[in-house]
């Protein structure tokens, strides 16, 4: 490692591209599920008295229920009948996008307080400082 990875200034820029990093594939991923929500309820009021507007709605509709689904997948197969100590182990191994899925999910059905509190720590922690920048502010 060079004299200038060690700086003080490089590992502080490298954190904050690191965090907004993380933050713009949070926002992304949160406007994708509110613009496919948004649409499959804009599509749901299509008016069924023209039929060319009902079938392409129809169409449109089956689409974005699709995606909307691939957006907000829990990424951990049989998620349900997982306990709350398999999916504080399993959130450690998930991506970012995939640990806001997981919080979607488990706040809307379970809301159990122990998981939603460790996908918490997961999502902090990959966004705090390196223990060199912390100690140093």
């Amino acid at each position: 490692m060079s004299l200038l990875d060690l700086h003080p200034l490089v590992r502080d820029a490298r954190h904050r591209v690191h965090v907004a990093r993380h933050e713009g594939v949070a926002r992304l991923w949160s406007l994708e599920t509110d613009v496919l929500t948004r649409a499959s309820a804009w599509l749901g009021k299509a008016p069924e008295s023209v039929p060319l507007v009902a079938r392409a709605a129809d169409v449109a509709e089956q689409f974005v229920a699709r995606q909307l689904e691939r957006a907000v997948a829990v990424p951990l197969a049989g998620y349900d009948e997982l306990n709350v100590k398999q999916v504080q182990a399993a959130v450690q191994t998930l991506s970012f996008v995939d640990l806001l899925r997981v919080r979607r999910y488990e706040a809307a059905k379970k809301a159990r307080k122990t998981v939603l509190a460790a996908v918490e720590r997961e999502c902090a922690s990959r966004v705090a400082p390196p223990i060199e920048i912390a100690a140093e502010a």
